[in-house]
């Protein structure tokens, strides 16, 4: 009966889930062109060209060369969304929002098994209404994919009684994946190990078997890249990421200019530089990216390290300027991200918006609820350590800080989509036993209102 009244509400907190992707989807149907950012032509190109047999490439001419910037498991899933339906970008978000409504069903099902049906339920409301998981279904990027793949690996890890040998080797397979997603997943590998050791009964093997697969998955790829470039790397975007964003806000910060002016200025001068050498090569240009950004973060690690923790938390704003744009109210390209690094959150509401802030209204209920989910998944995780819950916050909290913490410069609300579902799952633990308690005092002060009013009823 219980179990029934579960699947039942998970039903109808799935059908809320779609019923407000839709609010993204239909635009994006009409439109097909809002599902396209910036990045999006990184992902479109190679798709293109896997389905035109011209390989892994960025290009949109001969001679094709092959593409280190980006790692295949997106542009491979479009390619075989387009297989099946033709070069469709509206094709893409109807396959992205089902897969996000899958992946919040999946998130339920999985906080039940750690917390119990109340949380599963909560948890599946805050995934479900989170704007930033709303905002990018419809957007060509490989956000919505990752999080799938990575809820899948957080059930795999905790959703059974315990990791046998063949569960292990789907782990590492699956992280495999993840990884060549996206490149950030490489974090978690050490906290997976820990996981399986701790969840399996052969403490040594499990562990070494996920691992192994896990390399073997990602080694093809790797190898295919030091072919190329003649460097170890599995996509380019971490080097360029490392000078354009980490290194160039270290450098905005010394000398008080914007991101933007000293992202420009460091490309500018590491390119020329390279081509004075002789060294225009895509592993020249990857090696010179590396050396200098790591060279000018390491010139002060404190400051660097105070700089990247501070852009960090622009991933826990609300996905509200990415709702905006995927619907087609306005438009992005005004270099907010700059101004948010360099100034802070009011100026950049203000160089974004100008003088039509009425445009958050519409938004407010998702921004009480994504603040509110925050602060309930501090709570739960507090009440998953008085619990002694070592396990799920090694893997699902662990998993969520790496990823938080890890971009640093280039974070902005798109970062946050892989974090929303841990702190889901830590927030319906904080809900639940927030509203007991609070239940629980109010019982109490009631039976001590009642218990002087007993005492002094004369009895017969």
């Amino acid at each position: 009966m219980v179990a029934d009244r579960f699947r039942t509400r998970l039903v109808w907190l799935v059908g809320l889930a779609l019923g407000l992707r839709l609010l993204v989807l239909v635009p994006v149907l009409l439109d097909p062109t809002l599902s396209q950012f910036p990045d999006s032509t990184s992902y479109l190109a190679p798709a293109q060209n896997l389905l035109a047999d011209h390989g892994f490439s960025q290009d949109l001419a001969p001679p094709f060369e092959p593409d280190l910037f980006r790692t295949p498991v997106y542009p491979f899933f479009l390619a075989t969304i387009w297989k099946v339906t033709g070069e469709s970008l509206r094709a893409i978000a109807v396959v992205q929002v089902m897969l996000d409504v899958l992946t919040c069903a999946l998130l339920g099902l999985l906080t039940r098994r750690l917390f119990g049906s109340s949380a599963g339920l909560v948890s599946a409301f805050f995934y479900a209404a989170s704007l930033v998981s709303i905002a990018h279904v419809g957007l060509i990027a490989s956000e919505t994919l990752f999080v799938a793949l990575l809820v899948g690996l957080a059930w795999l890890v905790l959703g059974g009684k315990s990791i046998g040998l063949p569960k292990a080797l789907a782990v590492g397979a699956v992280w495999g994946l993840l990884t060549l997603c996206r490149p950030i997943g490489l974090v978690l590998l050490p906290l997976l190990v820990l996981g399986v050791a701790i969840r399996s009964r052969r403490r040594l093997l499990a562990p070494a078997l996920m691992t192994l697969v896990g390399v073997l998955s990602i080694t093809p790829w790797l190898l295919r890249n030091h072919e190329i470039a003649g460097v170890w790397t599995l996509a380019s975007v971490g080097e360029y990421n490392l000078l354009a964003y980490n290194a160039a806000s270290v450098e905005a910060a010394r000398r008080g200019v914007s991101h933007a002016e000293a992202r420009e200025t460091l490309l500018r001068d590491v390119n020329a530089q390279l081509v004075t050498q002789g060294r225009d090569g895509i592993g020249d240009r990857i090696r010179a990216y590396r050396e200098t950004g790591r060279a000018i973060l390491l010139r002060d690690p404190v400051e660097s390290a105070i700089v990247h923790l501070r852009c960090d938390l622009n991933s826990l704003l609300p996905a509200v300027t990415d709702v905006l744009q995927v619907t087609g109210v306005t438009e992005g390209g005004k270099g907010t991200l700059s101004v948010l690094n360099q100034h802070g959150v009011s100026r950049a509401i203000d160089h974004y918006f100008g003088d039509r802030r009425e445009l958050l209204l519409p938004l407010a209920p998702g921004i009480v609820v994504w603040f509110g989910m925050l602060f309930l998944s501090v709570v739960g995780m507090a009440l998953a350590w008085r619990d002694r819950a070592w396990t799920v916050l090694l893997v699902v909290g662990g998993s969520a800080l790496l990823l938080l913490l890890a971009p640093g410069a280039p974070s902005n609300p798109r970062f946050a989509a892989p974090i929303v579902p841990g702190v889901a799952c830590f927030a319906g633990l904080g809900t639940v036993r927030t509203w007991r308690y609070l239940q629980e005092r109010r019982r109490a002060g009631r039976a001590g209102r009642l218990g002087p009013e007993m005492e002094s009823t004369p009895h017969a």
